[in-house]
């Protein structure tokens, strides 16, 4: 970083949510096996934080608000060994490390992790603070370290590392703020963002309730509490042919399918009530295909809300439809840029710039992150379980995306080598594994009942 680089509107408000209690981190976590050379890698590893600049970087707060200045404390990986007790009991489960405490204005705010299991497998883990960047720019700069590591184990050529040199990194972020607008896109826009002012009223005037009442926790995490679950080849093939069956996408299928679980859940707990809200909130990637070859890892994303109350969810092809319709009409008018300009709004406020987002009642129910496919063009040798990068072959990706103190439950889906998968990420303070379990068993039984 050649010089300070100003925060974006998000990166601020990332910032503003963050709190000790519940710190605003993504983690992602990929399995490796094979012959894995760890002082090579921590090389790629370096390397690969030439290219994408704002992972080595810190904040400084200013009168105007924050900017990215480059840390003197570059983030390092650390290496855990398993335990033999741990290797030997299940090692399906992955040994999630203990989360790290950001220092924003002082030291990292990205920390790698491996762990190795002493039998020729790991696990690469990423623990990364949300005003860094978001889930399809992680996508990016992990693309770009394998891609390194390949070429420095094997020496193979890969064009896709040509695309960057550090200065013009930086000048390229300087525009991630812009999403591709100028004056006249601009003017053309503002006509269509009318039509969600009305989506505006209702964010404002309905409570979505939390997935459970709960005394909001102030204790410091210990530990991620997670679960996945594979997606059968069958079931998913189902999945796309009850899509295309009824006009929809997989990912409206899964947003409905969730929906759903999350009203039987909040039923068993007896906590369901008739005229309640459920609120999911859905990123939105906001890259333009300039973006996509230029951009280096930031934020290039939004949110939308969808709102349901039970009576709607019962009726699932009901529901899924207006979904569908729902999506589509943020689509077509870019109602996604409704969050940007809000955010934007607010950052004119002393508050916008200085304050934390304190929660004083519920705005998201569940979180829903849909990453698709994941490095879907990389050169990569694709082998029929995973992806080879030197001696080592990938097998499994897993991302899981922040919670708050009264959204505790947040479900990621992404497909990697073939193989999609359900994630999901809930508080452990507030939810007991039975309790994930469940909710996990409910949004499986919908997706699977759309075989019948």
């Amino acid at each position: 970083m050649k010089s300070p680089l100003l925060c974006s509107s998000f990166e601020e408000l990332m910032i503003a949510k963050d709190s000790e209690a519940y710190p605003c981190d993504i983690w992602v976590r990929m399995r490796l096996t094979g012959e894995f050379d760890q002082s090579l890698f921590q090389e790629c590893w370096r390397e690969m934080l030439g290219m994408h600049p704002l992972l080595k970087c810190r904040l400084e707060r200013k009168a105007t608000g924050h900017r990215w200045i480059e840390s003197q404390q570059l983030p390092a990986i650390e290496w855990i060994v398993a335990s033999p007790t741990e290797t030997n009991t299940s090692f399906n489960e992955p040994i999630w490390p203990e989360p790290k405490e950001f220092d924003p204005y002082g030291g990292c705010l990205t920390f790698p992790f491996v762990v190795d299991y002493r039998n020729g497998s790991y696990d690469f883990f990423l623990q990364i603070h949300h005003v860094v960047c978001d889930g399809l720019g992680i996508l990016d700069a992990l693309e770009d370290l394998w891609t390194l590591y390949d070429r420095a184990v094997n020496g193979t050529v890969h064009k896709r590392l040509d695309r960057f040199c550090e200065v013009d990194c930086q000048q390229r972020l300087v525009s991630r703020n812009r999403f591709g607008l100028n004056v006249t896109k601009l003017v053309r826009l503002i006509p269509k963002q009318i039509v969600g002012l009305q989506g505006v009223r209702q964010f404002l005037m309905r409570a979505p309730v939390p997935l459970v009442s709960h005394e909001m926790p102030k204790s410091v995490p210990t530990r991620v509490s997670s679960m996945e679950t594979d997606l059968s080849e069958t079931l998913f093939e189902s999945i796309r042919t009850f899509a295309k069956q009824h006009a929809v996408t997989v990912n409206e299928c899964l947003a409905a399918a969730i929906f759903d679980g999350v009203a039987a859940f909040r039923r068993e707990r007896k906590q369901g009530q008739v005229n309640e809200w459920i609120r999911m909130m859905v990123p939105m990637d906001m890259r333009t295909s300039d973006d996509k070859k230029n951009l280096t890892a930031c934020n290039v994303v939004s949110s939308v809300f969808l709102d349901r109350q039970p009576k709607q969810i019962s009726d699932f092809v009901g529901n899924l439809k207006s979904v569908n319709k729902e999506m589509n009409l943020i689509k077509e008018n870019k109602l996604a840029f409704m969050f940007l300009f809000s955010i934007w709004l607010r950052r004119l406020t002393r508050f916008g710039r200085h304050g934390s987002a304190v929660v004083k009642r519920c705005e998201t129910t569940v979180v829903f992150t849909n990453l698709g496919r994941v490095f879907p063009r990389t050169k990569l040798t694709k082998q029929t379980q995973g992806l080879q990068s030197g001696k080592v072959l990938l097998t499994e990706f897993s991302i899981l995306a922040p919670l708050n103190p009264l959204t505790v439950l947040a479900i990621s889906f992404c497909e990697f080598a073939s193989v999609p998968k359900l994630q999901i990420r809930y508080c452990n303070r507030v939810l007991t594994t039975d309790d994930a379990k469940s909710i996990m068993k409910k949004i499986l039984g919908r997706l699977e009942h759309l075989q019948k």
